[in-house]
C-alpha cells in the first residue's frame, strides 16, 4: 500500500495562486491609474482650447469696435461690458499661460499673396495673429494650444479730420475732433482751427498772429492789388469772372438716342461707369465704361451689353481687385418672349487699367419675378452683399413686402445666393416708396422706408434697426 504526502503541494499552489494575484492586482492598479492620468489631461486639454478660443473671438470683438487698438502683442480681458488688452501679452490662468502675439503681414506686389517680409511689403490693413495657451504635464514638461489667424481691416477708409477741438489723449481713432498727442505747444480751443500756442514773455510783434485791418497805420500794401474793406484784406478783382467748358461728349452713348437717369460711379482714377438705356424699342440696358482727363475730355472705352431694358437705380459696387457688381432693376423679356417689368439684376465685369471691360456673371436676384424694385445694396464683408429691394418673393399672391437677401461675389465674379432674406413691412395692398440704409455699427444697419396703402392712400413711414452677424473658421 502506497501513501501520498499532498501538504507540500497545498504551500506550493498556494504560493502560486498569490503570485497570480499580486501580478493581475498590478496591471489592473496600473491601468487604473493611466485611464485617471488620461482623463485628467484630456480635461486640461479641454480648458487651453476654451482659453484659446475665447481669445480669438475677444481679438476679434476688439478689431470689429476699432482698428487701431491691435496695437501690440497683449493679453485679453473684460472691462465692463467690452472686450480690452491689458498691455502685456503674457497671461497665468490657473494653471495655464496664455501668450498673444501679433505680427506683419507682407504681400507680393504683383500678386498680393502673402510672403516672407524680407521681400513683400508690409500690409497695414492687415495682422496675423496667434494665440498659445500651455500647462505643466509633470516638472519639465508642458504641453500647448496654438492658435493662428489673420485679422484684415476691410472696410477701412481714408481718416479726414477737419476739427482738433477735443484734444490729444486718443489712442484709438473714434473722436472725428481728437488726436493721439502734442508737445504742450499747440492750440486746438477753436473749433476747425490748430495754430501753434503764443507763449508768455514773447515781444509783443511777435505775438500778433494776424491783423483785422481796420487801422491804416499798422500795415502798407499796394492799392491796384489788394483791396481792404470791413476789416477784411482780399487781391482786387481784374476782370468778371467766368466758367469755361473744358471738355464735352456723350455720356449716356455713342447714339444721339441714349438716355439715362442713374448716377456715374467713379471705379478708379479717371475712369467711371455709367448705366443707361437706348432710346428705342425694346430700349437695351447698357454698362459705358469710360475715361475723362483734367481738362474735361470724355472718351469711351467699353460699352457692355446689360441683360434687362430700361436699367434703373443702378448702383456699383468693387468686389475684388479689377472686378466690379452692378446692382439694378430693369424690364426684362424671358425665352418665351413675356416681357416682365421691374426684375432684379445683377451683374459682374472686370476693368483693367485703360478702362476695357468685360461682363462676367449675370443673376437675377429675385427671380423672374416683377415689380422687384431695386433700393440700395450694402457691402456687408469681403464677397458678402445684402440688396435691399422692395416687392414679392412669390409671384402672383399681391403681397409686396420690403426685402433683404444675401449674395455672395467671389474674386473671380462668379455669383451665388446664400438662401438668407428677412422680409419685413408690407402685406396685400401695400405699396412701397424708395428705402434708404445706414451703418449704424460694425454690424447693425438703420433702414428708412415708407409704405402705403393701395385702398385708402394713407403712407407711413418706418425706421427699421437690423443685425447682421458673420460667424468665423478659426485657424
Amino acid at each position: 500500500m502506497f501513501v501520498v504526502n499532498t501538504k507540500g503541494q497545498s504551500i506550493l499552489g498556494i504560493i502560486l495562486a498569490m503570485a497570480i494575484f499580486a501580478l493581475m492586482a498590478s496591471a489592473i492598479a496600473g491601468t487604473s491609474v493611466g485611464n485617471i492620468g488620461s482623463l485628467v489631461q484630456g480635461s486640461k486639454q479641454s480648458g487651453a482650447e476654451a482659453l484659446a478660443q475665447q481669445a480669438v473671438e475677444s481679438i476679434r470683438a476688439i478689431k470689429d469696435n476699432a482698428w487701431n487698438d491691435l496695437y501690440s502683442d497683449s493679453s485679453v480681458s473684460i472691462a465692463g461690458y467690452d472686450w480690452t488688452f491689458d498691455g502685456t501679452n503674457i497671461q497665468t490662468i490657473g494653471d495655464y499661460t496664455r501668450t498673444v502675439t501679433f505680427s506683419n503681414v507682407c504681400r507680393n506686389s504683383n500678386t498680393n499673396a502673402i510672403e516672407d517680409c524680407a521681400t513683400g511689403i508690409n500690409d497695414l490693413q492687415s495682422k496675423k495673429v496667434n494665440v498659445a495657451v500651455s500647462w505643466e504635464v509633470r516638472p519639465g514638461v508642458t504641453n500647448s494650444v496654438d492658435r493662428e489667424f489673420y485679422l484684415t481691416n476691410w472696410d477701412s477708409r481714408e481718416w479726414t479730420q477737419t476739427d482738433w477741438s477735443s484734444g490729444p489723449g486718443q489712442s484709438v481713432l473714434s473722436d472725428t475732433a481728437g488726436y493721439d498727442s502734442d508737445d504742450e505747444n499747440i492750440d486746438y480751443s477753436t473749433a476747425g482751427e490748430v495754430k501753434i500756442l503764443e507763449m508768455a514773455g514773447q515781444v509783443a510783434s511777435c505775438m500778433n498772429t494776424g491783423w483785422s485791418f481796420t487801422t491804416s497805420t499798422d500795415y502798407i500794401y499796394d492799392n491796384a492789388q489788394i483791396e481792404v474793406a470791413d476789416g477784411t484784406a482780399h487781391l482786387t478783382e481784374t476782370g468778371t469772372a467766368e466758367i469755361n467748358g473744358l471738355g464735352d461728349a456723350f455720356l449716356a452713348s455713342d447714339i444721339t438716342n441714349g438716355y439715362t437717369y442713374n448716377t456715374p460711379t467713379n471705379l478708379f482714377g479717371s475712369v467711371y461707369a455709367v448705366a443707361y438705356y437706348e432710346y428705342v424699342s425694346p430700349y437695351p440696358g447698357r454698362l459705358k465704361i469710360y475715361s475723362m482727363d483734367e481738362l474735361g475730355n470724355i472718351q469711351a472705352s467699353s460699352i457692355l451689353n446689360l441683360q434687362a431694358n430700361q436699367p434703373s437705380n443702378a448702383k456699383i459696387k468693387h468686389v475684388y481687385g479689377d472686378v466690379y457688381a452692378v446692382f439694378y432693376s430693369g424690364q426684362y423679356i424671358n425665352g418665351s418672349g413675356v416681357s416682365n417689368y421691374s426684375v432684379g439684376f445683377i451683374e459682374t465685369f472686370s476693368v483693367d487699367s485703360l478702362g476695357n471691360a468685360v461682363l462676367i456673371s449675370s443673376s437675377m436676384y429675385n427671380g423672374e419675378i416683377p415689380n422687384s424694385y431695386f433700393n440700395d445694396v450694402q457691402q456687408m464683408s469681403p464677397g458678402l452683399f445684402g440688396v435691399f429691394f422692395t416687392g414679392d418673393l412669390t409671384a402672383g399672391t399681391g403681397l409686396t413686402y420690403a426685402n433683404l437677401k444675401m449674395f455672395n461675389i467671389d474674386n473671380s465674379g462668379n455669383i451665388t445666393d446664400t438662401g438668407k432674406y428677412l422680409q419685413y413691412g408690407g402685406g396685400a395692398g401695400y405699396s412701397f416708396g424708395n428705402q434708404k440704409i445706414f451703418q449704424r455699427s460694425a454690424s447693425r444697419y438703420l433702414i428708412f422706408y415708407s409704405q402705403y396703402n393701395t385702398t385708402n392712400w394713407i403712407s407711413t413711414s418706418y425706421a427699421k434697426i437690423i443685425e447682421f452677424r458673420k460667424y468665423y473658421t478659426t485657424f
